[in-house]
């Protein structure tokens, strides 16, 4: 399956990002990858298509930092806790490009059962 992972694209994932989120693990934080969008978008839409193409991701992108939210009841019981895991920004954006290619496809070919063709209409 062909994806587009353009400069334009990429740019447009970049403009999308919500700035108040904190930075990942590799440091990168949303707002300035939003304000930068422009002159980073070639050498990641490049970096993207290298790293789909050979089926390797950088390091960086491979790590995360977990930490446990409180969802309800006491703090003490450990059961009323989630994991949540802080994930490299850049990684996330070529995850975001690939998961949107694989949905149109899917919903294209009609691969999805009807209840959830609906529900991404």
């Amino acid at each position: 399956m062909e994806i587009n992972f353009s400069p334009e694209v990429v740019e447009k994932k970049l403009k999308r990002l919500k700035t108040t989120k904190s930075a990942g693990p590799d440091g990168f934080h949303p707002r300035v990858l939003n304000e930068l969008a422009q002159p980073i978008k070639l050498p990641l839409s490049i970096i993207f298509a290298k790293s789909y193409e050979t089926g390797s991701l950088p390091m960086a992108w491979k790590e995360a930092h977990i930490t446990s939210i409180h969802k309800k009841g006491k703090t003490l019981a450990t059961g009323n806790y989630r994991p949540v895991s802080l994930m490299p920004v850049i990684g996330k954006i070529m995850e975001s490009i690939i998961r949107n290619r694989l949905v149109k496809h899917m919903m294209d070919h009609s691969l999805f059962c009807d209840a959830h063709q609906a529900a991404l209409a």
